[in-house]
């Protein structure tokens, strides 16, 4: 039931990240907006983690394949991993929000929040 969420919350700030590096905003207000699509994009993902940790995790976690025999790829979530995904989306949101007020106005704003969102996810 929960295992589409193991793709979801890896894949939204890494599809919001790799948006924001092929839009590029520009500067000034435009680049603030960068900002607020990674810090929404964090909020999802932490909303996410929360939701796929309180509803999957506490009845044994869940698994989800991708892919035939030879060549696919099992995604697991069990405690552990959830306390991780939670801890990891969690942290990232904190230096997003710390990151908005701290390169407002700066030229590689927009370059540094696309990154981000390519190394959260």
């Amino acid at each position: 039931m929960f295992g589409w969420m193991l793709l979801v919350i890896p894949l939204l700030p890494l599809v919001v990240g790799v948006g924001l590096g092929l839009m590029g905003l520009g500067k000034g207000q435009e680049a603030g907006r960068a900002g607020l699509w990674m810090t929404g994009a964090a909020w999802g993902t932490v909303i996410l983690a929360v939701v796929a940790v309180l509803g999957g995790v506490g009845l044994g976690g869940y698994r989800m394949r991708l892919g035939g025999e030879p060549w696919g790829m099992t995604f697991r979530m069990d405690a552990v991993s959830g306390v991780m995904v939670l801890l990891v989306s969690t942290l990232g949101l904190r230096v997003l929000a710390f990151s908005r007020r701290h390169l407002e106005g700066d030229v590689g704003e927009t370059r540094y929040f696309g990154w981000m969102g390519v190394t959260q996810g």
